[in-house]
């Protein structure tokens, strides 16, 4: 009888340690999945930020490239101001009317 209960026992124990095993199994796998799903989302994210980066580069560089627009069209505006003044004060007479347009079209 004693041997029953001591094998029953044993047979008790034994599935409660294959029971922790697959829980720690399970639990081991839970882990692994969320790691590689971090793993993916931060591939994810770094391929983000790189297209990012490359957007944010090219919009630098075209502010750059109206600034230096806004840059010129300012002095260009000026000039052409000081020539209109210039006409409008008779101070510009001898400019004419083409020198003004001239200066309009410059490069």
């Amino acid at each position: 009888m004693e041997l029953n209960i001591s094998i029953t026992q044993s047979l008790q124990n034994l599935e409660k340690s294959l029971d922790s095993l697959d829980n720690a199994l399970e639990k081991q796998n839970h882990s692994s999945s969320l790691q590689k799903n971090l793993a993916d989302d931060l591939n994810l994210i770094s391929d983000d930020r790189s297209k990012l980066a490359g957007q944010l580069d090219d919009a630098m560089a075209k502010i750059a490239r109206m600034e230096a627009a806004n840059v010129e069209i300012d002095q260009r505006i000026g000039l052409v101001m000081v020539e209109v003044n210039q006409l409008i004060d008779g101070d510009g007479e001898s400019l004419g009317i083409t020198a003004l347009h001239s200066s309009m079209v410059r490069t």
